[in-house]
């Protein structure tokens, strides 16, 4: 009877890791990917910055450093624990900047219309009872 082996070398990395580091892939000999799911990730997001945003992953880390590392709205790491998101303009595509969740979930919600973002801020100062000024 054959042992099954625990441990896999990576294809990318060349780093042998225990397999629960890998996909399962029932059409694979082994049951299993040839790339572990670190090397996988960055590879998806790769692509993906490329594919949705039109940057690299260089471009991505250098508006971080400019940002230092906080979002460009509210000037605090993302609480989330995830990246900052790619803000962008939905109607050219256009690149803006990097943008926590709670803001870009903001400014998605409201269509980025500067109207209603105003109006907003008139209601706040309008309905600041009790509060401190």
């Amino acid at each position: 009877m054959e042992l099954l082996k625990s441990t896999k070398l990576c294809n990318k990395c060349n780093i042998e890791k225990d397999i629960s580091e890998y996909h399962k892939r029932s059409d694979r000999p082994s049951g299993i990917v040839g790339t572990c799911k670190d090397c996988r990730k960055v590879t998806h997001r790769k692509s993906r910055l490329k594919s949705t945003y039109g940057i690299s992953t260089e471009e991505y880390d250098r508006m971080l450093l400019n940002q230092k590392g906080t979002c460009n709205i509210c000037s605090r790491e993302c609480v989330s624990g995830r990246r900052l998101a790619v803000d962008h303009c939905h109607k050219s595509g256009k690149v803006r900047a990097l943008l926590c969740t709670k803001c870009n979930t903001a400014l998605g919600a409201v269509n980025d219309d500067e109207d209603l973002l105003y109006n907003m801020i008139s209601y706040l100062r309008e309905h600041k009872i009790g509060l401190k000024e």
